[in-house]
């Protein structure tokens, strides 16, 4: 049971993760954030959820 908690906890991470990086796609891709913040809100939303990029 314990190893299923933590396997949901890591997958809901993963979903939110890449979700964050969908959405900050698209406001790099409208022109709302420049590349150099866009670059750094990548890398903290890979480190923070642990994402495989």
């Amino acid at each position: 049971m314990q190893k299923q908690v933590i396997n949901q906890k890591i997958k809901n991470a993963y979903i939110i993760g890449s979700i964050e990086l969908q959405a900050l796609k698209k406001l790099f891709k409208n022109n709302l954030i420049t590349e150099d913040n866009y670059k750094l809100l990548k890398e903290k939303i890979i480190k923070e959820y642990h994402i495989l990029a």
